[in-house]
């Protein structure tokens, strides 16, 4: 079975190996009607919609890296997808490191969210 395109995009930022820093969009399907999106890594933007991407290419500025998660954009997007954006959110997708906590038994590196903070060592 496929990987789905953004699934595997978070594994790949989880893991450590990020877009290529090189000024450019990436443009990705949605993995299901209820998520899209824009995420921003170091000069490279990922746009997760289903809106055509022609048209999400002409929205963008060339040579403005801010441009994917500008206001202006922002709103067109929400427009040509009938969503809105009220306000723009950090994840940080990474793998755990084993714990040195007593109590805590080290394992192999586990998939955590800031959801599942405890299960981190930080």
């Amino acid at each position: 079975m496929p990987t789905e395109p953004v699934a595997a995009l978070l594994r790949d930022v989880a893991a450590g190996k990020y877009p290529p820093p090189d000024g450019g969009v990436t443009i990705l399907p949605q993995p299901s009607s209820r998520d899209a999106g824009v995420l921003n890594f170091t000069a490279h933007a990922v746009i997760v919609t289903d809106a055509d991407p022609g048209w999400v290419r002409a929205q963008l500025t060339e040579d403005d890296l801010g441009a994917p998660l500008r206001p202006a954009f922002l709103h067109a997007l929400g427009k040509r997808t009938g969503r809105q954006a009220h306000t723009i959110d950090r994840a940080t997708p990474r793998a755990c490191a084993p714990s040195s906590r007593p109590g805590i038994s080290p394992s192999a590196p586990k998939p955590c969210s800031p959801w599942s903070a405890s299960r981190c060592a930080g």
